[in-house]
């Protein structure tokens, strides 16, 4: 099973989650989904902290609005790109911006798909 997403040059980038039982456990993921879910589930927990979102909610939100507007975009080796993107978190009940963080997304440009995607402080760099 694909989830879409839109890609970064007008496509669709696809976040790719296979048939369970074709999986690794969460513990080996390497990309996507499952790597998402097993490397940087808590952080995007973090971030939903009083948005009355859950943190998958959050996650997508923040892969859409990179995809569709990144604020940086640098090359990260081996066909590879790193796009990064402030994102403002509004509660869902008060409308207030509770909070703004940078989220770095991971993508093989070649073929659209997304790596990773992951709240961090500092801005993109080369390195990843």
């Amino acid at each position: 099973m694909r989830e879409q997403h839109p890609g970064v040059e007008g496509g669709h980038a696809l976040l790719c989650v296979a048939a369970n039982q074709l999986l690794p456990p969460l513990r080996n993921a390497k990309y996507g989904y499952r790597h998402i879910v097993a490397n940087h589930r808590a952080d995007f927990e973090n971030m939903a902290a009083g948005t009355y979102q859950n943190w998958r909610d959050v996650a997508d939100l923040a892969m859409d609005a990179i995809s569709r507007d990144p604020d940086k975009e640098v090359p990260a080796g081996g066909g590879k790109a790193c796009l990064s993107r402030v994102i403002f978190l509004r509660n869902l009940r008060t409308n207030q911006v509770v909070r703004q963080r940078i989220v770095r997304m991971i993508g093989a440009v070649d073929q659209n798909n997304i790596i990773t995607a992951f709240p961090t402080i500092g801005s993109v760099s080369r390195r990843v």
